[in-house]
């Protein structure tokens, strides 16, 4: 006993002693811990914020079977390009396969313009849903009610919408019962859906639903559905899974040797997929000595996966994604951007024409950038390669010197090809050589 009070009375005199050093080392132990703990608990709450999102949108207790599965690969790619798309008669199939599914329910999706008195909207998700919808968790009214089975059925021209689309659109004003435009055509607002706040910068509540019928009315009646089914209960999850990939391949006539030419999606399943996108096992080995370096300490490793030099490249923010029309030939086809009538004091928007696209033209998702040109911004599809923190390789599309727009995420969403901006001259190209 009389050596370890000696000992620690030694200690103490050395400490003592070498006041700043002792301050110093104690320091840097405290920031080293503080470094560790900030950053599992910051990659913590981002798994924990990912999770929720994806069990939000696709639900616990279902699964949702789509067009193309997993796409990891080229190969994967071409394989599963010719995939049929998803019909309300093969989800009827499902339906009366199994005994062990509860409900099916089918819907369709995309962005379209939503307008009330003189606030127009644009690239807000307008969802189409089957009855059944009103069995699934991830639709949740906070005000007003659900869309009835008997509206839903009946194609009635009536909508839910998000929390975010209600306060733009109305601000304080209550919208039940006030009537909107989705795509330059009336609905009635019926309900507000219980916000679900924002997901990596993205509202998840900029949205609308809307029954099937009256969605394929708006974008015409061959859409690429996605089918969710929900078990009788979650224990027979697996065994529901198995049920609707048999109906289905009966109903495709798919030969026992031929692989399904459709994916299957659970809560579940998009974890994984993202923890293996997410998570590393990284070894470092140090062929040389480092003074500094000790056992214990943390370390900031990065990480260079390519270099290219003398290339074009634009921000980060300004890349954003439109549904564009293309001719036959694959030429993108700039459209007339929406047009305003005034009547007296009142600014309402005109009636949009047709979504549907013209014979021998199509529509798909393109990405790409606005450039200003002639004072309007007009959309311009990109091909991109490798990615920096703050820019996006441009391999083709914008040419240097090309003024693009960027800013703000929910500012760029609200363009449309060929509006109208107001240029400051003392603004620099953004396209540009990196």
């Amino acid at each position: 006993m009389g050596q370890l009070l000696e000992s620690i009375a030694i200690a103490l005199d050395a400490v003592w002693a070498n006041k700043l050093r002792s301050f110093m080392t104690v320091l840097g132990n405290i920031v080293a811990v503080t470094s560790i703990v900030t950053v599992v608990s910051l990659i913590q709450g981002m798994n924990s914020m990912v999770s929720t999102a994806i069990v939000s949108d696709v639900g616990a207790d279902s699964f949702t079977i789509q067009r193309l599965p997993p796409v990891r690969t080229q190969e994967d790619e071409e394989r599963t390009r010719n995939n049929p798309l998803l019909t309300l008669n093969e989800a009827d199939a499902i339906r009366a396969f199994s005994s062990n599914i509860d409900s099916v329910m089918a819907q369709a999706g995309r962005n379209a313009s939503a307008s009330y008195r003189d606030q127009e909207l644009s690239n807000v998700q307008v969802q189409g849903v089957t009855s059944e919808y009103i069995n699934f968790s991830t639709f949740d009214v906070d005000r007003g009610r659900m869309m009835s089975p008997v509206e839903v059925a009946s194609d009635r021209q009536v909508a839910i919408i998000g929390d975010e689309l209600a306060e733009r659109l109305f601000g304080d004003v209550s919208p039940i019962d006030k009537e909107i435009k989705l795509a330059g055509v009336n609905f009635r607002v019926v309900g507000i859906n219980k916000k679900k706040g924002s997901f990596f910068g993205n509202s998840q509540d900029n949205f609308a639903v809307v029954p099937l019928g009256a969605y394929m009315k708006l974008f015409g009646p061959r859409q690429s559905l996605q089918i969710v089914v929900k078990p009788l209960t979650p224990a027979v999850l697996p065994v529901a899974m198995d049920d609707a990939t048999v109906a289905l391949r009966v109903k495709r006539h798919l030969r026992p040797k031929d692989p399904d030419n459709f994916g299957i999606f659970t809560s579940d399943s998009l974890l994984a997929l993202y923890h293996q996108a997410t998570t590393f096992k990284v070894v470092v080995t140090i062929d040389e000595d480092v003074p500094d370096v000790r056992p214990g300490f943390t370390c900031t490793a990065e990480i260079t996966t390519a270099t290219r030099k003398d290339v074009v490249a634009v921000p980060i923010q300004a890349l954003t994604v439109r549904e564009m029309l293309f001719d036959a030939k694959g030429t993108l086809v700039h459209e007339p951007p929406p047009q305003r009538k005034r009547f007296g004091s009142n600014v309402e928007p005109t009636v949009a024409a047709s979504t549907e696209p013209p014979p021998g033209h199509t529509r798909k998702e393109t990405e790409g950038v606005f450039v200003i040109t002639d004072g309007r911004a007009v959309f311009t599809p990109v091909k991109t390669g490798i990615a920096g923190e703050k820019y996006f390789e441009v391999m083709t599309g914008a040419k240097a010197g090309d003024r693009v727009i960027t800013g703000p995420f929910a500012s760029v969403r609200e363009l449309a090809d060929g509006q109208e901006v107001k240029v400051n001259e003392q603004t620099r190209p953004l396209a540009g050589t990196k």
